[in-house]
């Protein structure tokens, strides 16, 4: 059986971040990793449909008049989103928390290894979403095929009567 694999985006605008981030992700064989120096960067990709992304908060490291990780993550509201920046305050964190981001890590020397559980964690998530979406169509399809056999049933014994 194939595995799927889960396509996940990072749009982080500090080089080093950005290919450390991209480089242990890679590492799992079920992870596809695209990285994204800028949130107008990720938007012109009109093709690109990730599973999850990771957004640094402040996105200005290359273009002062970036938009923030928050400003993208607003326009991204159907996607999975994992908050990994430099920006402490703690009200932006619980804001972005309350908007909808499923974790908000701050860079720190075990920030690689938080995200990465993070992403484990969503991808987990979506997994048992899929399975929950197959069972509960595999279910509509039995109950159809019931519903066919009882029907049959009937106009058979409905049909003997008549004879």
């Amino acid at each position: 059986m194939k595995t799927r694999k889960y396509t996940i985006g990072i749009v982080e605008d500090d080089e080093f971040a950005g290919t450390m981030l991209a480089w242990r992700l890679n590492q799992h064989a079920e992870y596809k990793v695209s990285w994204f120096c800028s949130g107008e960067e990720l938007l012109k990709e009109k093709n690109f449909d990730p599973d999850l992304l990771i957004l640094d908060y402040n996105l200005d490291g290359r273009n002062a008049k970036a938009m923030n990780g928050g400003q993208l993550a607003s326009q991204l509201k159907k996607t999975p989103i994992v908050f990994m920046s430099g920006q402490e305050d703690l009200s932006t964190a619980v804001d972005l928390l309350h908007s909808g981001a499923y974790d908000y890590v701050i860079k720190d020397h075990d920030a690689f290894e938080r995200v990465e559980k993070s992403v484990a964690d969503v991808i987990d998530t979506i997994r048992t979403n899929e399975s929950v979406k197959k069972l509960d169509n595999l279910k509509k399809k039995d109950f159809r095929r019931i519903a066919f056999l009882i029907s049959t049933i009937l106009f058979l014994v409905a049909g003997s009567f008549l004879l």
